[in-house]
């Protein structure tokens, strides 16, 4: 039996038009390990982990189980060999609590990392009338309490929940570079009471940016829900309410005090001839003030879309019921996962019918050309000769107009459950593989000892664009970070560095394609 092994070192040399061009796809880098004692004084080692997050200097933070020691979780992150506790379970809360469970699962991600190094974490409590709180910090040492349960809230009341619901609830709290968090939460008490609200701030220095029961820019008040917002970097957020018991739902954008609404259900949605918006989904923000959007649409041709611009000048990036882009000869049905990232690129998923492929991932600028990331059917980039057969991830983004995303692949050599799944990167037209189900890879560190494993589980966070203040595993150094499980029930979280741009364009223009494996017989 052929199996897959990981190139110990990845550094290839290309000649391109006798210009030599030298660059590294590097293979899986450890940066904490199950097994290992993790960092904090618990005495713990790590057992298992959520999928980090990663920033623009490339440290990490993530969730991880811990045995053996004090604690059973904690809050980690730092670079690689320099990893900080910086909550651990049943240690003290800066507010003199302390910490419940912090790890319930590896698709349960609640913490976010700035490009300064600042988290922002939900925390369960015990030990005291408070049941949870939002903190913020670098490290143990420097964590502040952004907001406790049953506490003032700025507006009147209490918080009462910090455990957001609907669109973008797993992103609660996010913070952006400044070290501001936005949140939501529900209220008890106050005068009227107002059941919850959307705040934003500082530790100390909170502003509310909108409540239930008060008035909204789109007129009327928002009623029944407000969801987990999406936060900029010049303190500008996202969310959606309901101005009704059921409908409408809008989307509201902007800096407290300034909100502007985006669109609103059963209104006139633009470029379409006169289609009516549904419901809004799939909230992405960036600096520049940009958000894209995904709605459902009635009375037309399309029956969802994606939309994309600033406040007062929103254009459709894509309808459905139309061509779709790389040729397939199909039509786009299902449109999901929209992204916008720094450079204003949209990205978004659909299901294809009509054509070769039944789905597929794509980017396109707005008002410019859509392009196909990845389609089903597509060859997988390792040389195997199997192909890509659905996509169990959206893509991420990163500044530069790189994609990762997580793959599902059929046909040669494929085995489910075995060999089925693979990461893979790079520009739209000239992806890479990072890692594949079933690789065997050096897990240590050090180059003079061999721990060779076998890739079972990818995990990897996904839909996100990079600047509104959710976490990302994809930075603009194009640096990845993403969660192995492997055949012995271990784990680990691991980096790679993908080919940086430049060196993409001139393979493809070179028509060369990048082996990142290599087969011995098993």
């Amino acid at each position: 039996m052929l199996s897959s092994v990981r190139l110990a070192s990845a550094s290839v040399t290309i000649l391109l038009a006798s210009t030599t061009s030298s660059f590294a796809v590097t293979a899986p880098s450890p940066v904490a390990l199950s097994g290992a004692i993790a960092p904090g004084g618990s005495g713990g080692t790590y057992v298992a982990f959520t999928n980090p997050v990663l920033n623009a200097n490339g440290q990490v933070a993530f969730q991880a189980s811990l045995t053996g020691g004090t604690s059973t979780g904690g809050v980690f992150t730092g670079l690689s060999g320099l990893l900080q506790a910086v909550a651990l379970q049943n240690t003290a809360a800066p507010n003199g609590e302390l910490y419940g469970t912090l790890y319930t699962s590896a698709t349960t991600v609640t913490v976010n990392l700035n490009n300064s190094g600042q988290l922002a974490f939900i925390s369960p409590l015990t030990g005291g009338t408070p049941t949870s709180g939002i903190f913020t910090g670098t490290s143990a040492g420097t964590l502040q309490l952004v907001a406790l349960q049953s506490n003032a809230a700025p507006a009147g009341g209490n918080y009462l929940a910090f455990a957001a619901t609907g669109i973008n609830a797993a992103s609660s709290p996010v913070i952006n570079p400044n070290g501001q968090v936005a949140f939501s939460s529900t209220l008890t008490g106050g005068s009227p009471s107002p059941g919850a609200g959307i705040f934003v701030g500082t530790p100390g220095t909170l502003q509310t940016v909108a409540l239930l029961g008060g008035a909204t820019p789109a007129g009327g008040v928002y009623t029944t829900a407000l969801t987990a917002p999406v936060l900029n970097n010049n303190g500008q957020v996202a969310f959606v309410s309901l101005l009704g018991t059921s409908s409408p739902q809008v989307l509201f954008a902007g800096a407290p005090g300034s909100l502007q609404s985006v669109m609103v259900q059963a209104t006139t949605a633009p470029g379409t001839g006169g289609q009516l918006y549904g419901t809004p989904n799939s909230i992405s923000y960036n600096d520049a003030g940009k958000i894209s959007y995904t709605s459902s649409l009635t009375g037309g041709a399309s029956t969802s879309g994606v939309f994309a611009g600033t406040p007062g000048n929103i254009q459709p990036v894509v309808l459905n019921n139309t061509v779709a882009a790389g040729g397939s000869g199909g039509t786009y049905t299902s449109i999901s996962n929209a992204t916008v990232n720094k450079l204003g690129q949209v990205g978004f998923t659909s299901t294809l019918t009509g054509g070769t492929a039944a789905s597929g991932l794509f980017q396109t600028t707005l008002g410019g050309t859509v392009r196909a990331v990845a389609l089903a059917g597509d060859v997988d980039p390792d040389g195997s000769g199997a192909t890509i057969a659905s996509f169990s991830s959206g893509e991420v983004q990163n500044g530069v107009g790189m994609v990762t995303f997580i793959a599902n692949l059929t046909g040669a050599g494929v085995t489910s459950g075995t060999n089925s799944v693979a990461l893979l990167a790079g520009l739209p037209g000239f992806l890479v593989q990072i890692v594949r189900q079933g690789d065997i890879i050096d897990v240590n560190a050090d180059p003079l000892i061999t721990d060779s494993r076998t890739v079972s589980v990818i995990g990897l966070l996904i839909n996100a664009g990079g600047q509104d203040g959710k976490g990302v595993n994809f930075n603009d150094s194009a640096v990845i970070a993403y969660r192995l499980g492997f055949t012995d029930g271990s784990a680990g979280i691991f980096t790679s560095v993908v080919p940086e741009p430049a060196t993409l364009s001139l393979l493809a223009l070179g028509g060369m394609s990048l082996l990142r494996r290599r087969t011995t017989a098993k």
